[in-house]
């Protein structure tokens, strides 16, 4: 709920208050990766990334990654 709690104009110090004290999350992702053994870059396309968790919905995204090679 934010710093500061709930404002009833209660003169006791400012803390913070929480809606639950359980937080679980979880990552899923899923794609594929153009990897040339002749070349020192790699391409990932991942379209379904899906982020979710017990305090929000599920978030849906798609990322492309550009990996360098050492």
């Amino acid at each position: 709920m934010g710093t500061g709690g709930k404002s009833d104009g209660n003169p006791i110090p400012q803390t913070s208050d929480y809606i639950s004290g359980l937080h679980i999350g979880g990552y899923l992702e899923g794609g594929f990766r153009i990897n040339s053994p002749s070349k020192r870059t790699a391409i990932n396309v991942l379209p379904v990334n899906i982020h979710f968790g017990n305090n929000y919905f599920a978030e849906l995204l798609v990322k492309i990654e550009l990996d360098f090679k050492f």
